[in-house]
């Protein structure tokens, strides 16, 4: 049971994002929430009793240091990371936890990149032949796959279930609910795309099995 009651016990920052996930997982999407996991597992493991009111200005800067130099995250990530975790600092706050007064101060902005188009048989076909060394790398590359055969955006890949698919006429077709058009949509589902549902146990099990191991460039 990960809720907990502010009043009895001190809360440490890890136990706040988990606290967080269970009381919005009925107004936010799953997609969005599971973003908290790595959040969550990142503050137990390096700073298992780190609360919101330590959160100072200088400690938030050596903090995105850290994520950027010592585990290597792309900029971007970061700055999601730091605006989920204030998300989490405010939903603490309401709760009545003391945060630091310097909590909301350090600014991180998001890069704006310029957009970079594959070429399907110089990009896409190249990735999709590589020989990679471990499992890992294997499940990054049939997941970015499976979204290029498909146009599926990475959060609508979490919906799916194998009573999702359905047959007609010799063809495979999968419905899920867009995010974007917040509507349901049926594709048709490629050969090669319906070998990595099957690669993954897509007839018997949910295609979670295909979750990134990591949010790290590759």
């Amino acid at each position: 049971d990960h809720h907990y009651d502010s009043s009895n016990s001190v809360i440490y920052v890890w136990q706040w994002i988990q606290n967080y996930q269970e009381r919005m997982k009925n107004t936010r999407q799953p997609g969005h929430l599971k973003n908290f996991n790595s959040l969550a597992d990142h503050f137990r493991e390096t700073y298992p009793l780190f609360r919101f009111s330590q959160m100072s200005e200088a400690w938030t800067i050596d903090w995105v240091d850290h994520l950027l130099e010592k585990e290597e995250l792309l900029h971007n990530t970061v700055v999601r990371k730091l605006n989920n975790l204030r998300s989490v600092a405010e939903f603490a706050r309401r709760q009545g936890e003391p945060l630091h007064s310097e909590s909301s101060i350090f600014r991180v902005k998001e890069r704006k990149y310029h957009p970079f188009y594959l070429d399907w048989e110089l990009h896409v076909t190249a990735i999709e032949s590589l020989e990679l060394a471990n499992e890992s790398l294997q499940k990054i590359r049939d997941r970015f796959i499976f979204r290029c055969y498909t146009g599926m955006r990475e959060g609508e890949i979490e919906q799916i279930q194998p009573t999702h698919l359905s047959s007609k006429s010799g063809r495979i077709y999968l419905k899920y609910m867009d995010l974007k058009g917040k509507k349901p949509k049926t594709i048709q589902i490629p050969p090669k795309a319906l070998d990595l549902l099957k690669r993954y146990g897509m007839t018997t099990v949910s295609y979670t099995h295909l979750t990134l191991p990591t949010n790290r460039e590759v």
